[in-house]
């Protein structure tokens, strides 16, 4: 990630990076649905290489509502059945707090 980001800021040195982190993913664990225990050491890497690189870092796991949030998005139908990929409805339901997020990291 550290290259691509290098990259990025090479060919456009005046543009600011955000850096989203993975969402919450579930998987099968004792017959129930759970987070992927992975996920949060994923989104640690990536909230040290976005600060690494002096980049923006959103949390979309956070914003999903954590752990095991996936399980209540898909009963909501804001994942697939995979438990990963959001669906249609669950980028719409993400884009809310994310412009927010963006909104208020400009007026702070």
């Amino acid at each position: 990630m550290d290259k691509v980001i290098e990259k990025i800021k090479k060919v456009y040195p005046s543009t600011d990076i955000l850096l989203m982190g993975v969402g919450d993913r579930g998987q099968k664990i004792g017959g129930e649905v759970h987070s992927m225990p992975t996920v949060r050491n994923m989104i640690d890497t990536q909230r040290s290489v976005a600060m690494r690189n002096n980049v923006l870092f959103w949390d979309t796991r956070e914003a999903m509502g954590g752990e095991d949030a996936v399980v209540q998005w898909n009963r909501n139908g804001l994942v697939n059945k995979d438990y990963v990929h959001l669906s249609h409805k669950g980028g719409q339901k993400l884009a809310e707090p994310l412009f927010n997020a963006i909104i208020n990291s400009l007026y702070k």
